[in-house]
């Protein structure tokens, strides 16, 4: 079983917090993964992105205030 296999190579203190986390709130032990993942996916590496990316790049900016010039 997959989920044997991976649960044993786990350290013995992650173990007992995803025990503890399952039976709280009732996940499977694939259902835990996804959400941990996907909650560090959106709160932690997504952030580093969207500082990066909150200004606009200079073409973009360029193109614009040609299309304002224009009109």
């Amino acid at each position: 079983m997959l989920v044997k296999n991976v649960y044993t190579s786990i350290d013995a203190d992650v173990v007992e917090i995803v025990d503890k986390v399952r039976k709280l709130y009732g996940l499977s032990f694939r259902q835990l993964v996804n959400s941990a993942i996907r909650y560090y996916w959106e709160n932690e590496l997504s952030k580093d992105k969207t500082e990066d990316t909150t200004e606009e790049q200079p073409q973009v900016k360029q193109k614009k205030a040609q299309k304002k010039k224009g009109r």
